[in-house]
């Protein structure tokens, strides 16, 4: 950079500057004056130089700077999307009709072993993406045995628009707080039941075999239980594979009887 500046023989400047109000530099050959505003040029001197090097220096560590931000930015922004799979691993309903179709998400029962990671997830999740309401219920599903409030009132704001899912827990939370609010919580399982939702075909059924709601017939609890199953409700699968044991069951002591009655009475006319 010296020789550029100065004569390598005498050490006498080679070049003039002119100064910027924001404190660039600008340098020519031959003294004068600068072409767009006139100022007289300086001639250079090695304090000049040694502050344009450190000009160069901050640049650089303001271009590094910027491109760890970049980077960062970048990790952060990789992480939120992360966060979305994660919160579908951690917290998706498997009989949610609004999963993600490529992940299978968790049964109750496995969820309630991961909370706060499923919390956390689904906090990044919505953080990146507010407006997937997949992400809210699966929140909600988190919140749902530790922070019942929370839970509520995502819920709230899911069934006023319909998420399908959202209904059957918001009807058992709905009875855990008031258990004597069963007409209400039947109309929370019947209209998510109506938007497809095998979980709430299958907490219907279960309030009308506990003859918890009057004048509905066993008919309709069974016909609930088979769409549920279909749906991939594993309580309701469990449900009619139990019944089919029992009506096998009975069916069995039918042909017993039969036959030790017509065993009898066989024996009787010879």
């Amino acid at each position: 950079m010296l020789m550029l500046f100065f004569d390598p023989v005498t050490g006498e400047p080679r070049a003039w500057y002119w100064k910027s109000p924001d404190g660039s530099y600008e340098f020519f050959d031959g003294p004068g004056f600068h072409p767009r505003t006139g100022d007289p040029l300086a001639v250079v001197t090695k304090t000049i130089l040694e502050d344009l090097k450190k000009q160069e220096e901050q640049k650089k560590i303001e271009l590094q700077k910027k491109s760890e931000e970049i980077e960062r930015a970048k990790a952060e922004a990789a992480a939120l999307a992360d966060a979305g799979d994660k919160c579908d691993q951690l917290a998706g309903n498997p009989t949610d009709t609004e999963r993600n179709p490529n992940i299978l998400g968790r049964t109750w029962d496995d969820l309630l072993l991961v909370l706060p990671d499923a919390v956390d997830a689904c906090k990044k999740a919505i953080s990146n993406a507010p407006n997937i309401d997949r992400y809210k219920y699966q929140l909600a599903r988190a919140y749902q045995s530790t922070d019942r409030q929370k839970a509520m009132a995502l819920y709230e704001e899911l069934v006023a628009r319909n998420y399908a899912a959202a209904f059957d827990n918001y009807g058992w939370v709905l009875l855990l707080q008031k258990p004597e609010a069963i007409g209400a919580a039947e109309q929370y399982f019947r209209k998510g039941a109506a938007l497809g939702n095998p979980d709430a075909m299958e907490s219907l059924a279960e309030l009308i075999n506990k003859k918890k709601i009057r004048g509905r017939d066993k008919q309709e609890a069974y016909r609930l239980m088979q769409q549920a199953a279909e749906l991939g409700n594993q309580d309701a699968q469990k449900f009619l594979t139990e019944y089919q044991e029992r009506e096998d069951e009975k069916e069995q002591k039918k042909i017993i009887m039969k036959q030790i009655f017509q065993g009898i009475f066989g024996s009787v006319a010879r």
